[in-house]
Formats: structure tokens, sequence, C-alpha cells
């Protein structure tokens, strides 16, 4: 009798090993795969899928479905999983543009840039940058107790980037500094592969978005700073970097 329950643990638990190695095996992603799609929009070159390398809309629908479900399950977080990018599209530049004023901030930004409801509450406003390269975000951030200096934040966002042939991004990085209706601004521009950072402790980490740019400006001088971040495709944000400079340029109290 003994023998035989000894012969059904002993297969039980040879089972359970199996199943378990196949699940993790199914369910693990290669941590060294990224998805080109999410920052160049699919551009030519990009590598093709092959049995061991998943396709970038399987890269992209796993990040979603995680994303959704960390931030389900956190509601006092307050955040939603963030939208996707839009598909790669041709854009016919013009000069229309519109003012919007949040908070306390009044600036103008293209009429081709789609106004979107921001997905947690450390967004005052953001905005969807559509191009060629695929979507880009304009975001408008305010943060209670500050966020830390202008100095500070800008050391972060150096170590969210690697810079081409993995030099450090802080070589090739522009920093500059005005002030103008009140403010003082600090504009950085950065460029690279870009590793977001997870938005809360145990919330699923993006993969890394090479040929990725930002274009950012810290504005300071009205209670807390106000941070204005336009980030994705390189070929999308150099595209629009013109009128981002002229949104920084329009920047004033919102009265």
């Amino acid at each position: 009798m003994a023998s035989s329950r000894s012969l059904i643990f002993s297969s039980t638990l040879i089972l359970a090993l199996v199943s378990g190695c196949g699940g993790k095996q199914d369910a693990k992603p290669n941590p060294t795969q990224s998805s080109p799609r999410a920052m160049d929009g699919g551009a030519a070159g990009a590598a093709e899928p092959g049995p061991d390398k998943p396709s970038d809309a399987r890269v992209a629908a796993s990040r979603a479905v995680k994303s959704d479900a960390f931030h389900k399950a956190n509601p006092q977080l307050g955040m939603k999983p963030p939208p996707a990018p839009s598909a790669p599209k041709k854009i016919d530049f013009n000069d229309e543009t519109r003012r919007d004023v949040v908070d306390t901030l009044g600036y103008t930004v293209p009429q081709q840039w789609d106004t979107q409801t921001p997905n947690n509450k450390m967004r005052l406003a953001q905005y969807d940058v559509p191009g060629e390269g695929g979507g880009a975000s304009l975001v408008l951030y305010r943060f209670p107790g500050g966020g830390g200096t202008a100095q500070q934040n800008i050391d972060r966002w150096v170590t969210q980037f690697e810079g081409e042939g993995g030099k450090p991004v802080s070589e090739t990085m522009k920093v500059a500094k005005t002030t103008q209706a009140g403010f003082e601004l600090t504009t950085v521009d950065m460029a690279g592969t870009y590793s977001p950072p997870a938005m809360a402790p145990g919330a699923p980490r993006a993969a890394p978005m090479p040929n990725t740019r930002m274009l950012a400006a810290i504005v300071e001088g009205d209670g807390n700073p106000y941070f204005l971040k336009l980030l994705g495709p390189k070929a999308t944000v150099d595209a629009w970097a013109p009128q981002f400079d002229a949104m920084v340029a329009s920047i004033d109290k919102g009265q």
C-alpha cells in the first residue's frame, strides 16, 4: 500500500514539474527584445519576427494587458493605462494653433495635436502628437511638493536615456535657460534609447524604446514648477520641434 502511494505521489510531482516548466516558458518574455514599432512605427529596417522573437504586435499587446491588469488591481493610485500611440501617418503641416490655459499656465499648441484625457493625477494635460514615425505625446505635469529642482529632474532624465553607440546622453543633450513672462524656463533636448520608468512600485516596465527624442521645458516661478515633455519617435519629434519651440515661446501666466 505504501509503495502504491509513493508511486502516485512521484507521478503527480513529475507532472506538476513538467507543467510548471512549460507554463513558465510560455509566459516569460525575452527581456532582451524590444518593440521597435512603439518608437519608429515599424520603419523599414526593423527585424522580422522569428520563431524565438515575438512580433511587435504581440509585444505591444502583452505590455498593454500587463499594464491594464496592474492599474485595475491598484485603483488607489489614480492611474489608467496610458493610451496607445497613434499609428504613423503623413502630416500636412499648417500654422493653425489654439490657446490652452491649464491651471495657471497658458500656451498655444498646433490644432493637429489632439487633446486627451490625462491618465493619472500627476498629469494636468496631455496631447497626442501624430507623425510619420508614429505618435508621440506631449504631457504637462505639476507635482505636489514641487517634484525636485530643474537640475534634479534633468539628472533623472539622463538615467532614462542611452545615447547612440552606448555613449552617455549627457554628452549630446542640449540645455538652455531663459526668462519669460515672469517665469524661469529651462529647456532640455535629448535623444537615444529611452527606458521608461515604472509608474509605481510593482508596475510593469515597458521595453526600451530606441530612436526616441524628448523635448522638455521646466517652468518655474509661480508656485510648484510645471513640466512639459514632448516624447516619442525621433522622426515625429524632429518634425514638430519648431512647433514645440513656438509653444514654449508662447508660455504665460494664463490670464
